[in-house]
């Protein structure tokens, strides 16, 4: 039998832009606390040499702040 989801994590693409910072690498979308089962799939972004990038899937900017 097929374990039920998670309930208890943070909606899917409910916010367009997050604010990372280095300890958080790799980054990924969606992030580690949101649920993966009613989302997209789980794709890694590469924000170290530009200072950002944005997920192909829901549009999302991560931005690595440098402070």
């Amino acid at each position: 039998m097929q374990k039920p989801p998670d309930l208890n994590c943070d909606t899917p693409n409910d916010r367009k832009e997050y604010v990372v910072v280095d300890a958080e690498r790799p980054v990924c979308c969606p992030p580690p606390n949101q649920c993966l089962w009613n989302s997209h799939p789980r794709v890694y972004l590469a924000v170290a040499d530009t200072g950002q990038a944005r997920c192909p899937y829901c549009s999302a900017l991560f931005v690595l702040d440098k402070s």
